[in-house]
């Protein structure tokens, strides 16, 4: 059972979640959208550069659910959040959101979401980015060695002490891309060994219509809702296996949380292997 948000989240259509007339094509609402994004994120970075330091881990959230609703209002799409998922996206603690990355809708979707005190993680080569990788500096977004070796330990360890220290929420995405044809790739184990290096607790959001509105390949996404939902938390327990073993299962829960039952046959062999 999920409950509309009327607030903070902007909606659109009847209760019957009928698309609206006026909701404007894709290609024209994408246009419209991208050209106030581009117009906007230098605008933000100069804001960021002038805010004081202290006050940029508040400010960088604000700002990014401010895009976040706006494209939203643009793209004429609903966000519907379950009483499960709006608690997890409420709490303050350090812990791990991971989501479901199956759209570049994703992104327009974390950042309606944003909660207070989040941040995300990146690849240390990010920072260089133009524009989005200073953006994300500014916001103080975690820059992990991905390398193997004593450097990625160190990077991992010192992530670990931020998050703690500053009571932050980690937002990731386990299977880091998306696929063309929307089938869900086995689980990197890097934030499961972030939450066991931590003892953090993982809070598994479910992002149920995402690709159905903007399928890879697509301009723009039409118009329509995305449910968000949230599974049980957990703690990764130690071991050297047990991050390899934490993403298979998760895996196997998102699958059955959308109903991709065909693939969970998969998954299942795969976590008696590692079991």
């Amino acid at each position: 059972m999920s409950e509309q948000v009327s607030s903070p989240v902007p909606t659109h259509g009847d209760a019957t979640g009928a698309v609206p007339r006026w909701a404007w094509a894709p290609a024209l609402r994408m246009l419209v959208g991208w050209t106030i994004s581009l117009a906007l994120l230098p605008t933000i970075v100069v804001v960021l550069m002038l805010t004081p330091a202290r006050h940029r881990r508040r400010l960088g959230p604000a700002l990014a659910r401010i895009w976040g609703r706006l494209m939203l209002a643009i793209c004429a799409i609903r966000l519907e959040i379950t009483p499960a998922a709006r608690e997890a996206l409420r709490e303050r603690h350090a812990r791990i959101l991971t989501l479901n990355h199956t759209s570049t809708l994703d992104v327009v979707v974390g950042g309606a979401l944003y909660p207070r005190h989040c941040v995300t993680v990146a690849k240390t080569e990010f920072r260089s980015t133009p524009l989005i990788g200073p953006a994300g500096a500014l916001v103080g977004m975690i820059f992990v060695d991905r390398s193997d070796g004593r450097g990625a330990r160190a990077s991992l360890l010192a992530a670990v002490d931020r998050i703690q220290r500053e009571e932050l929420v980690v937002l990731i995405a386990p299977e880091g891309t998306r696929t063309r044809d929307g089938t869900m790739p086995a689980f990197r184990t890097g934030a499961f060994a972030l939450a066991q290096a931590g003892q953090l607790p993982i809070t598994p959001l479910v992002w149920h219509g995402v690709r159905a509105l903007w399928p890879m390949g697509a301009f723009g996404p039409r118009a329509g809702t995305v449910v968000i939902d949230a599974l049980p938390s957990f703690k990764v327990p130690p071991g050297v296996d047990a991050p390899k073993a934490a993403a298979i299962r998760l895996r196997a829960d998102y699958l059955r949380a959308l109903g991709l039952e065909d693939a969970l046959g998969a998954a299942a062999s795969a976590a008696a292997a590692v079991a």
